[in-house]
């Protein structure tokens, strides 16, 4: 039958007019699974394990699909500094910089459909700071009381000022959750954040397939985006697609083929940016967020300080950025950037590269070259491995350290594995590495400072296994101090300890970038902890 009314010139018409109109507005795509107004974001990210409950994870993979998912109570602007609205319509800061007063938007949801109230907002910091298993609780520190005195007001009774309070709210771990949805996921045996999500964010949560990719649907009732956006209604776009793709042959060919509309950061190695872009109808999105990149020992596995430094005095910045960032990055040489506000400036020749320098002092301590070309002591040689997880600039530097400390001696040894890596690094304690590549974003000093040398992160973020109470009280010093000048000696005397103890070997500060296709309007990368993705409610696709 269809095969005689295809025979008719008006029916042929007619279907070709519909498939035509299909074309153009959208129609599905039945070989990649995806609507053509679904959003499609490629990752690096191996997707082996996603944890979407916003507490109980310091992932930064995990927090980019939470804060799709989710809202904080204040967010960033576009310039990563100015506070602006999110949950909260208004807030308030006492005279002494010790009370939070909060006022909610009316009309917010659950994707439930719940309605938002303070007791939410109280709920939600009460189990951060209180509930085993949390990351960055340390940002509740001077938190001492938090009241709810009517559904729409929140507020936070601080034991001391804490200068950070406002931007660590804005970071995805600070989400606001749903009371009811996490315990009544635990009365039903049930898994908050793999079984059951229920955010007040733009898109919802549909589905994740392991080491494949995770699925989010838009939030039809969405009208409370902040004012940073253009859009604070429902999405534009249908839904977002995140592909784990952590092979980079795979990735580029799935963007070049329209399959992926956007490489997140990370995704695409800087030196091969020209060339991907010379390729097709390419947009870059390029910003300049304060993003460390440095090496973390494991000191309790890397013991000998003086093997630490070694690596800090033999370290070619140079060599690293030009090779592996294009020029897309700056050398780093302290506990923070250089040209940030709160950078020592000394740090800049405290380790001076010194080949010959730092073979000395290996020798000095006892590490005698043999004729393998590698240094022993009391017969042992003087080996490290280097870990990282899986971006492409992360296993170049690798490489490039390996050489580089050969040149002193020292044999280090690459493990490429990325499949356990956050089983080997994480917060389950086991710190199973000698050194590490670490990159972060950071909103403040203590993002760096505090995160990685804060007894109370041990053993993650601190994976380092150094502590100290001297540096304990200047962290918690540097935070609630209000006169600047003072706030600064804290800030260089932990950088200047960092320094001499060898806790790290910074390297540079990495600029951060998208690339899009042709189909993405819209588009602004936000310079924050979520590796410079916005909440997509601006972005369209043509």
């Amino acid at each position: 039958m269809l095969k005689q009314k295809l025979r008719t010139i008006g029916i042929a018409l007619l279907i070709f007019v519909m498939a035509f109109t299909l074309a153009s507005c959208g129609g599905g795509d039945s070989d990649s699974g995806k609507a053509s107004d679904e959003l499609v974001v490629g990752t690096y990210s191996i997707g082996a394990s996603c944890i979407l409950d916003p507490q109980m994870t310091s992932n930064y993979g995990d927090w980019q699909y939470v804060n799709q998912m989710y809202d904080t109570i204040v967010t960033t602007d576009f310039d990563g500094e100015t506070i602006k609205d999110a949950l909260a319509e208004t807030w308030k800061v006492s005279d002494d910089g010790k009370t939070y007063t909060f006022h909610l938007k009316d009309g917010v949801k659950f994707h439930s459909g719940k309605a938002l109230t303070a007791e939410d907002v109280k709920w939600t910091w009460e189990r951060w700071k209180t509930e085993t298993g949390t990351c960055y609780s340390y940002y509740l520190d001077f938190v001492d009381t938090i009241e709810a005195p009517d559904e729409k007001t929140v507020v936070v009774n601080m034991t001391q000022p804490d200068n950070n309070f406002l931007v660590n709210m804005t970071v995805p771990v600070a989400s606001i959750m749903n009371k009811e949805a996490v315990e009544q996921a635990k009365a039903d045996d049930k898994v908050y954040g793999t079984e059951v999500v229920d955010g007040t964010g733009p898109f919802k949560f549909e589905e994740y397939v392991a080491s494949d990719y995770i699925k989010m649907v838009r939030n039809d009732d969405y009208t409370w985006g902040s004012s940073i956006f253009e859009n604070q209604g429902p999405a534009h776009v249908s839904g977002v697609k995140v592909r784990f793709l952590p092979e980079p042959g795979t990735r580029q060919m799935e963007f070049e083929a329209g399959n992926v509309d956007i490489l997140g950061n990370g995704c695409v190695f800087a030196n091969e940016l020209d060339a991907l872009l010379e390729k097709g109808d390419y947009t870059l999105a390029e910003y300049k967020p304060p993003y460390p990149v440095f090496l973390m020992f494991q000191t309790e596995r890397v013991p000998d300080k003086a093997v630490r430094k070694a690596c800090n005095m033999a370290i070619d910045r140079d060599e690293i950025i030009n090779t592996v960032m294009s020029g897309h990055a700056e050398a780093m040489y302290s506990g923070l950037p250089e040209g940030y506000k709160w950078n020592w400036a000394e740090g800049k020749d405290f380790y001076k590269h010194d080949v010959e320098a730092a073979a000395k002092l290996l020798e000095d301590n006892g590490y005698k070259l043999e004729s393998d070309g590698y240094r022993y002591k009391d017969g042992k040689k003087l080996s490290m491995e280097i870990s990282y997880c899986s971006s492409d600039e992360d296993a170049k530097t690798a490489e490039l350290f390996q050489a580089q400390m050969k040149k002193i001696g020292i044999d280090v040894v690459v493990n490429s594995s990325s499949a356990d890596f956050w089983e080997r690094v994480g917060a389950e304690g086991n710190n199973d590495f000698d050194v590490l590549i670490m990159g972060t974003y950071i909103n403040s000093a203590e993002d760096m400072l505090q995160e990685y040398m804060y007894s109370k992160n041990m053993p993650a973020p601190n994976r380092s296994r150094w502590s100290s109470p001297e540096i304990d009280k200047l962290l918690l010093e540097a935070r609630s101090i209000t006169d600047e000048a003072k706030r600064m000696e804290c800030y260089e005397e932990i950088q200047k300890v960092a320094a001499e103890e060898a806790l790290w070997v910074p390297i540079y500060n990495k600029n951060g970038w998208s690339v899009l296709n042709s189909t993405v309007q819209g588009y602004t990368a936000h310079p924050t902890i979520m590796e410079g993705e916005p909440k997509f409610l601006d972005v369209s696709k043509k």
